[in-house]
């Protein structure tokens, strides 16, 4: 880590590697104001109602924090996302079928390469190894 980036990544800009299901753990802690879920993967039983029952009960933690108000200011940036006039995912509740609450959006980069001997040229990659849009998201707020 450089100096600096600190501040970068405070606010979700700094380079980090995470998967998928990594980034949707952190954004249920955020939603839930610093409950930690253990992801599961099992197997559910439907009923003939289409009422899924699930019967493991979710294990978590609650993240240790001093100013429980950091988590508002975390949420509410997240909402600003969404609903700031030049918010970067202001265009997203048009196009779904609900109402986005909150959110962050990002890029995924798909490879590294040295950028000292190499610039990032996106017409020149073949379309899967572009930099991809990144979003993550809850509702309600």
């Amino acid at each position: 880590m450089y100096r600096g980036e600190t501040l970068i990544t405070g606010i979700g800009q700094g380079f980090i590697t995470v998967t998928p299901l990594q980034l949707a753990v952190a954004t249920t802690a955020i939603a839930n104001k610093g409950i930690l879920f253990q992801p599961t993967l099992l197997k559910n039983t439907q009923a003939s109602d289409d009422i899924i029952i699930v019967s493991k009960k979710d294990s978590y933690i609650q993240i240790p924090i001093k100013n429980i108000q950091n988590w508002e200011d975390v949420i509410d940036g997240m909402k600003q996302a969404i609903y700031a006039p030049k918010g970067t995912g202001r265009n997203l509740n048009k196009a779904l079928p609900y109402t986005l609450k909150a959110g962050k959006t990002g890029t995924a980069q798909v490879f590294s390469f040295d950028n000292t001997i190499e610039q990032y040229f996106e017409e020149k990659l073949d379309e899967k190894l572009r930099d991809h849009a990144l979003f993550t998201g809850f509702c309600p707020y």
